[in-house]
């Protein structure tokens, strides 16, 4: 398994904060609402919302062990992964922006 980049972790946390939110509001409706049925129905939706959170926090406990302990690491890691991603960027950029350059020279002219 690979290290989680930050992206992927910026998502993940998003994710964690809007179901927090939404559990949130859930109980909060669930509060103030009198009608049985609006109360099973938010009740369900907490449970879902609650379930899927401890699962995004079950995802993240797997990468605690392979995920960089300290700045340097992480940098060095974020490094690593755009050097890697190198190549296959110059090769995108000779495959698709070759036509671009030409139009761009040609006007110039």
């Amino acid at each position: 398994m690979k290290p989680l980049t930050g992206k992927e972790l910026e998502y993940i946390v998003d994710s964690l904060s809007n179901e927090d939110l939404l559990i949130k509001q859930c109980i909060n409706a669930f509060i103030h609402t009198n009608n049985p049925l609006v109360k099973q129905e938010v009740s369900k939706l907490t449970t879902s919302l609650q379930q899927h959170n401890q699962k995004l926090m079950g995802l993240l406990s797997q990468h605690l062990d392979i995920a960089p302990k300290t700045l340097e690491e992480a940098q060095a890691l974020s490094t690593q992964q755009q050097q890697q991603m190198q190549p296959h960027i110059q090769q995108f950029n000779q495959q698709n922006m070759q036509p671009y350059n030409q139009q761009f020279n040609q006007h110039r002219q």
